[in-house]
């Protein structure tokens, strides 16, 4: 019983100590704009914003292109990193992501967006 109760107060311990956040990888489903990819980008940034006990409000960021990334989207998703980046006060390195497909969501968009969090996920989890 004691073994029990030492291992349950260390695991409690733990779990308030340990800082993990996990983050999505966000895809986009076909070259036209998916509203998936922008509630998956929506989603992490909530999931932030939550992590850093709400010391930055982050802008829910819509998209107003049917087949495209507008340029709007962008901006907010930049301003969104820019202020985390800002609120972590560390060496996180952020990359400003601005799709050049005009016809659609290029790869390397969507690779930028993913490679910011993935930087966000590890600055925050240690």
């Amino acid at each position: 019983m004691k073994k029990i109760l030492l291992l349950a107060l260390i695991l409690t311990a733990y779990s308030q100590t340990a800082s993990a956040i996990y983050l999505r990888n966000c895809y986009n489903h076909g070259q036209e704009f998916s509203n998936l990819f922008e509630y998956c980008v929506n989603d992490n940034f909530w999931t932030i914003e939550r992590e850093i006990d709400d010391s930055v409000y982050l802008s829910d960021c819509n998209n107003f292109g049917n087949t495209d990334v507008s340029y709007m989207f962008e901006h907010c998703i930049n301003q969104n990193f820019q202020k985390i980046k800002i609120s972590l006060n560390t060496n996180v390195f952020i990359y400003s992501c601005y799709n050049d497909d005009m016809n659609g969501v290029s790869l390397s968009y969507v690779n930028c967006v993913n490679n910011n969090f993935y930087a966000i996920e590890r600055s925050i989890g240690f």
